[in-house]
Formats: structure tokens, sequence, C-alpha cells
């Protein structure tokens, strides 16, 4: 199917919530959509908030920007720990990430994991330890729900040997529906992991489709099911916004049933179109204004329900906020730029004033581990103006609210002025509840103004 509509037409859209949630967008003046609408550099297909790894065209090859390793050695403080599962059954239409639909057979995941010990070993060669401290892990990919229950063993088994979890650490685990199995799910929750992440995007048969997941909404409530059944404690639902086929009385209904399941936590997320997706290459156009009515929709519908906002777009059941991983569900939810170590191909890490890509190329990547080689290809050093930017956009998101650094208020004079004169931020900088309908599109107001203009060309 190709996209030469654009974007569907949006039927039925009669109900109360719809109404006005069409009349919210309508009623904001403007100039909010003609400054915030063009605040996203044209070349950016990441959320707003990852900066610097939303913008790769900053970044050098390895040997252009070489990493100083005696300084990452100095920091002393538990890291958090991403490991990318690459496998997948097919490739979802929106997908832009580093994936390999082929099956998990041992002949394939076998030598993935024995380059992933590799690369963990030579880290802690490189920082001077024996064992890594970690306070999050974060498992994702990919779908590492697609490995069965010995590989997850075997998986955790080798980081166990590297890792020495710190006390109220926590480990979380993406999913997909349609590949969870009771067996599989038990050898998470036996690994250690306490939460779950499933990749719903929609509860629309007819979106799923679009969309070519593995699943459709009847396995998504059975697969919630059996999670609940294992005894995992916390399960967040991702659900995605503004995708084919998706109408505001399609995206009203999966809202109702993903609260009728009482998860945890839900996580909106924004379509980000990218060159590598088959929505990009087929002519899919993201709409802006459709985005904004269904953001709208959720922000009506979920305090309602009971759901308490922790971050622009993310809503955590209040009798859930005592877990520490639910308060903290991403690995970029620091305000502060720390340590973050990513291992696994398409990877990347944060290892003080350095940000670090790893190949994308499964076979690249042992190869490069097995020479005894890092597999890092792009490295982008943090200018001061990057820190306060990353600062900024990083408190817009897990605060709610704009830092009042005296640095950030005088760099941000103006779009401060603006978010103010607009009542998107209150006089004490935090964001309202129009101030979080645009959330992604304010953090992108804090960009290094420079670095946006090159981004741009």
């Amino acid at each position: 199917m190709t996209y030469k509509t654009q974007i569907v037409e949006l039927f039925n859209n009669n109900s109360m919530i719809v109404m006005e949630a069409q009349q919210r967008i309508k009623e904001f003046p403007p100039r909010v959509f003609a400054t915030l609408e063009v605040a996203r550099p044209s070349r950016i297909w990441e959320k707003a908030h990852t900066f610097p790894i939303s913008a790769q065209d900053l970044f050098h090859t390895v040997n252009d920007a070489p990493i100083d390793w005696k300084r990452v050695a100095e920091i002393d403080v538990p890291l958090r720990l991403y490991v990318h599962i690459p496998w997948c059954e097919e490739r979802c239409t929106f997908c832009r990430y580093s994936i390999d639909t082929r099956e998990p057979l041992d002949t394939l995941v076998n030598p993935y994991f024995e380059a992933l010990e590799r690369e963990l070993d030579q880290y802690a060669e490189k920082l001077g330890r024996t064992m890594i401290s970690t306070e999050v892990l974060y498992i994702g990919g990919g779908t590492p729900s697609s490995l069965s229950p010995k590989q997850i063993g075997k998986l955790f088994d080798l980081l166990r040997k590297r890792i020495n979890f710190v006390e109220g650490s926590f480990q979380i685990a993406e999913c997909s529906p349609g590949t969870i199995t009771r067996e599989n799910a038990q050898a998470f929750r036996d690994a250690g992991v306490t939460r779950m992440s499933m990749g719903v995007q929609s509860l629309d048969d007819t979106v799923l489709r679009l969309l070519r997941r593995d699943h459709d909404s009847e396995t998504v409530v059975k697969a919630y099911h059996i999670l609940r059944e294992v005894g995992f404690p916390e399960i967040n639902l991702d659900i995605m916004l503004a995708v084919p086929g998706q109408t505001y009385a399609n995206f009203e209904k999966t809202m109702e049933r993903s609260i009728e399941l009482r998860p945890s936590s839900l996580s909106l997320l924004d379509l980000h179109l990218a060159p590598r997706s088959k929505l990009y290459a087929e002519g899919f156009q993201y709409s802006f204004q459709n985005n904004l009515v269904m953001r709208a929709i959720y922000q009506a519908m979920l305090p309602k329900a009971g759901y308490q906002r922790t971050r622009v777009h993310y809503y955590v059941r209040p009798d859930e906020m005592q877990h520490p991983s639910t308060r903290c569900p991403c690995l970029d939810s620091r305000v502060e730029p720390g340590f973050q170590l990513g291992i696994g191909v398409s990877a990347h890490s944060e290892l003080g004033d350095t940000v670090t890509i790893n190949t994308i190329n499964v076979q690249h990547y042992q190869k490069l581990v097995n020479e005894g080689r890092l597999p890092i290809i792009r490295a982008y050093h943090l200018s001061e103006e990057d820190k306060i930017a990353m600062k900024s956009m990083r408190a817009v998101m897990d605060d709610l609210q704009i830092s009042s650094r005296p640095e950030v208020l005088r760099r941000y004079e103006k779009e401060i002025h603006f978010l103010r004169e607009e009542g998107l931020i209150t006089d004490d900088f935090r964001l309202t509840n129009d101030g979080c309908l645009f959330g992604s599109e304010i953090c992108f107001l804090f960009y290094p103004k420079e670095k946006h203009e090159q981004i741009n060309n």
C-alpha cells in the first residue's frame, strides 16, 4: 500500500471528548503553531530531548573525535546499561531501528551474545573495573521477547557475571504482544525483570495491519494477562499517535481499551518518520494538527481514569508511583547528562562529555568486537552549550518545567518570553497543561542555535 492521500480522513468524530479536543486545538492562536511547528529541524527523526542522538548529522567518525578514556574512567557513578537485541519477526512500517528479521536460532544468537560479552569486557578494561556498577538495566530492540526462555536465561547469566547491581537498581525489558508466551515471560521474571514495556501501538486491528505489527488487539489482551499472571509488578503500554489508518474515533477507543486493562503506566508516542522506514519511503505525511488533537484526547481521558502525568507524554497510576522504574522508565530520565553505556548493534553511550554510536550492522558489529575493537563508529563531544541545552530539554520532559538556572534564562530569554506570553509556562517556569500538549516542540526551542541551523542545512 502507498499513502497517496497522505493522511486518512478522520471520520466518526462526534464523541464529546473528540469534539472538545478539536475545539481546544482550534483555539490556539496561529502564532503558536507558526513558532512551534517549525521548531523541529528538518533532519531530525528522533525524540527531541534525546539530543544529540536526535541530531546524528553532527557526529564525527571516531578517528575525528577520539575518546578520552582516562577522563571517562574517572566518572564514579553507577551507569545505566542498555542492551540491544536486534531480532524481530518482521519490520513494522514505521520502524527505523537496527533489526534482524531472521528467526533467532542459536546459530545466530550465540555469536551475538559472545560479542556482547566481549564488548562489556572491553569497556570494563577501559574503565579500569572488574565489574560494572549498574543502577538500571534496559533490554531493548528489536524484540527481546522473540528470544526463547533458554536464550533469555543465557543473556542474563552473561550480564550478571560482569555487572554489579547497586542497591535500588531495577531491570526493564521490552516485549511485543505477538511474541509473549508464558514460558518466555517467566524467564524474564526469573531473571529479575520487574517491568515489562509492551509495544502495543494501537488496539484497532486495521491500524495494526497497516503498521505490520505481529499481533491483533485480542493478542494484546492475552499477552497483558500472561504478564500479570506471571507476576510482573509493572507493565507499561506504548501507544502511537497519528499513524496510518488512525482516526480520532479509533484512537479514543484504543485509549478506552488500554485504560480498561489498568496498566501501571502508558507511554504515548509520536510517530517519527525516518528515511529507513517504509512509511517514509511510501510518502506518508505526518500531520501535526492530528497529532495535537490526539494528544488532547489522551490528556482529557487519562486523568479522569486516575492516571497522573509524570513526564510530558507519560502517565502513571498513583498506586504504582512507589516503584522507582515506574517513576524513571527510560534511560534518558535524568536531567543531568550522566553515564549511560549501550552495548550491541546500533546502541549508543553517554560517557561523560562524549556520546557514541555503535555500528548498525550485526555482522560488522561482531567482526569489530571479535577483533578486539569497540564497535563505536561515530562520536560527538558535548560543548558547554550542548550541556545547557540537554539539561533544559530533559527538565521539560522529566520535570515538566523550564530550568531556572541563570545561564538558561539568559540564553533562552526570547523563547521563555514567548512561552509565558502564550500561557505555555507559569511564572515559576512550570509547563501548563497546554504547555505539556506542546512539550516535544518546546524542547526544540532549546536546541543549540548554531546546531539547529547546521541540521537544517
